[in-house]
């Protein structure tokens, strides 16, 4: 049996799935789920109490910046946001931020 060749129609329906933009979000959305649930299952004293989490340091001002670069944040901005959920995930004593959520600004971004 040969394969049904695709009509004009269907052929561009298919070609929004091939943007890079689609191919960040499936990723973001895998790392979204794996944060979730790495948190939720290592975070139990029988796995050893591991603390997962992510961090969003928002539009970086780098060559890849989507915004006007005025308003995106410098790297070291970026670098001290997450060495802030670093130091309150209780590397050095009991959590103090729960495991498995993703932060903002010292923010909890709901998900």
């Amino acid at each position: 049996m040969q394969p049904k060749l695709l009509d004009a129609h269907a052929k561009e329906s298919f070609e929004i799935y091939e943007s890079p933009a689609v191919s960040l979000s499936l990723s973001q959305a895998a790392l979204n789920v794996l944060t979730r649930t790495a948190g939720e299952m290592l975070s139990s004293r029988q796995c050893g109490s591991i603390w997962v989490g992510a961090v969003c340091p928002g539009d970086v001002d780098t060559a890849m910046c989507s915004v006007d670069r005025a308003e995106a944040a410098d790297a070291r901005q970026a670098a001290q946001a997450v060495l802030w959920v670093a130091q309150q995930s209780g590397l050095d004593s009991e959590w103090q931020l729960p495991s498995g959520r993703f932060w903002r600004n010292r923010t909890i971004i709901p998900f």
